[in-house]
């Protein structure tokens, strides 16, 4: 299925946003800023190696903060919104690709 977009902008960032999707250079800098921040027993000690697993064995891995990684590097927000943050993982991926 094919989607047009009137917005050449909108199909610009789609196609961007695509091309990052599980890209090994997202998702090692999302395993390196998740290293920088506090610790979680529970997540932290399996996420990080099953990142840097998949990009040792070239596997697009995909979940919630390399998608959002992959969308700040590609539309550059220049503001972000975060509900019920928990441990600011999701925020400091989007920060993390933010130019000023």
């Amino acid at each position: 299925m094919t989607t047009t977009f009137a917005n050449p902008l909108a199909v610009r960032h789609l196609d961007a946003i695509r091309a990052a999707r599980g890209e090994a250079s997202v998702n090692a800098a999302t395993a390196d800023t998740l290293e920088a921040l506090s610790s979680d027993d529970v997540n932290k000690r399996r996420l990080i190696p099953w990142l840097r697993d998949g990009v040792a064995v070239e596997e697009s891995r995909v979940e919630i903060r390399t998608a959002l990684r992959a969308i700040a590097r590609a539309i550059q927000p220049r503001s972000n919104l975060e509900i019920g943050t928990r441990r600011c993982w999701s925020l400091a991926q989007v920060l993390a690709e933010s130019r000023p």
